[in-house]
């Protein structure tokens, strides 16, 4: 209540009204400790430089195995249509493997760490969930649109 006081009493304009009274109404979940605004500023971003980091690495292997299995697969006698087919399905692959960062991580993303270096987009609070939604239906049309036999 200490923390959400200027929300409650008005002097931070919201769309939404709340109120003290009000204030029971509504299921608030406060992520940010006492560190996050009063405490060291490198603790903030070693987390985040650290997640950015492991984030960094899966893909940096991604990409790696696709270029290995992009030259395995230039070695192989197959016949055309397997040859095409292989790529189509590795080509799927990577789109799935990277199609999460625009549908799920980087809206999600966004809207939790920008307000920590104190960065506020107005609408962000309305574009995340719907963009995160998208992930259930844009991974199976990468589907549909990569391989041909599935159109």
């Amino acid at each position: 209540m200490r923390i959400l006081a200027p929300i409650l009493n008005g002097s931070i304009h919201m769309d939404v009204v709340h109120s003290y009274e009000t204030a029971s109404e509504h299921v608030h979940a406060l992520y940010w400790t006492r560190d996050t605004f009063e405490g060291p500023r490198w603790r903030n971003l070693a987390g985040l430089g650290i997640m950015c980091l492991a984030m960094t690495c899966a893909y940096v292997v991604i990409v790696a195995c696709c270029l290995l299995i992009n030259k395995y697969l230039k070695h192989q006698t197959k016949s055309a249509l397997s040859m095409r087919l292989h790529k189509q399905l590795f080509r799927s692959l990577i789109y799935q493997a990277f199609g999460p960062l625009f549908t799920a991580y980087y809206p999600a993303i966004t809207s939790v760490v920008l307000p920590v270096f104190g960065i506020t987009i107005p609408y962000i609070s309305i574009v995340t969930p719907p963009a995160c939604a998208t992930h259930p239906l844009v991974d199976p049309l990468l589907l549909m649109l990569t391989i041909t036999e599935y159109r």
